[in-house]
């Protein structure tokens, strides 16, 4: 079974090695507590246990998502709200998504690139719950629209702090609007 793109979203945050393992045996000698949920036909909660069945070569318990329920609300709330994020983890997964959304599109603006509807710092504080500092600074950072500067905050290569200040850069360069 395929993995659903939102709950791929929150790959950085999958089990590996001796996690996974572990978690594998745990399957195996006790069984799945949680059923894997689907949706559209993808697993959209669950991966890691869905890994560990195939290692445990147990067989998968899977439910499908209930109508009516928002998929991005459901995969925050059994991931996002669930782990221990930081805000950065938080602002790279909700990056992620925007650009997963056709939110915004790549290359700077001389060559074409535009900010399509990147969200406020309002919305981002509410829909992640961060900080009001933090979501100003994920904010700037949707607005510079950089993919490297995205990739950079979801490997982990730069800081939020650092990403805001290379995101006035491009701002500055640019002229990307800073409302």
């Amino acid at each position: 079974m395929n993995r659903h793109p939102l709950s791929a979203l929150f790959a950085q945050f999958d089990l590996a090695g001796e996690d996974l393992k572990t978690l594998a045996e745990d399957i195996k000698a006790n069984g799945l507590h949680l059923p894997i949920t689907t949706h559209e036909g993808m697993i959209l909660d669950g991966w890691n246990r869905f890994q560990a069945c195939q290692i445990a070569k147990a067989r998968p318990i899977y439910i499908s998502l209930a109508p009516g329920l928002d998929p991005w609300e459901f995969v925050k709330g059994a991931n996002m709200l669930r782990r221990h994020m930081t805000p950065a983890e938080r602002v790279a997964v909700m990056l992620l998504k925007l650009r997963m959304e056709g939110n915004t599109q790549e290359g700077a603006p001389e060559e074409g690139g535009s900010k399509l509807n990147p969200p406020s710092a309002h919305q981002i504080e509410k829909d992640l719950e961060i900080s009001r500092g933090s979501a100003s600074k994920a904010a700037n950072i949707a607005r510079a629209n950089d993919p490297a500067l995205v990739d950079a905050l979801t490997e982990k290569r730069v800081s939020l702090d650092r990403a805001a200040e290379l995101a006035k850069m491009l701002e500055e360069k640019w002229g990307v609007s800073a409302a």
